[in-house]
């Protein structure tokens, strides 16, 4: 079963243990992608007080680990601002954004971003009805308001 909040025009889906969908078979690697387990915490202690750090869908979460090692290697201290999704696309904001090498990180995995479920990770694509922008695969597509 998968649940939505309403955020201005915008569906936050929420996935519960008893979800009726089943995941797509080509996700079943996915589920056992080895990340690093603190990444979440790492994003968390670089964030200023003030800023809003980390709030994207768990299918990017892969997305999102990959994309922080790249630029922790290249600037072990820098500062995350914010890391969203916008119009079904990541966006991600940090205090090193305008290096070149950094900057061609970040529009290569926000131009993977909208080839990738939000909710599990598959391949997907955007989806438009109404007002709701979504990346989804086809099996989670189906929860999308008609």
């Amino acid at each position: 079963m998968f649940t939505h909040t309403k955020t201005c025009a915008f569906f936050i889906y929420r996935r519960t243990p008893s979800a009726s969908l089943p995941m797509p078979p080509d996700v079943a690697d996915a589920q056992s992608v080895s990340m690093a387990a603190d990444w979440k915490e790492d994003i968390k202690a670089r964030t200023p007080k003030g800023w809003y750090g980390l709030a994207t869908p768990d299918g990017w979460d892969q997305l999102v680990c990959d994309l922080h090692t790249a630029i922790k290697a290249l600037f072990p201290d820098y500062q995350v601002y914010q890391i969203k999704e916008k119009f079904a696309a990541l966006r991600y904001y940090c205090s090193v954004e305008t290096d070149p090498a950094v900057r061609t990180l970040i529009q290569e995995a926000e131009k993977k971003s909208v080839t990738i479920c939000q909710v599990c990770g598959a391949p997907g694509t955007t989806r438009d009805t109404d007002r709701l922008l979504a990346t989804l695969c086809d099996t989670h597509a189906q929860v999308l308001p008609k």
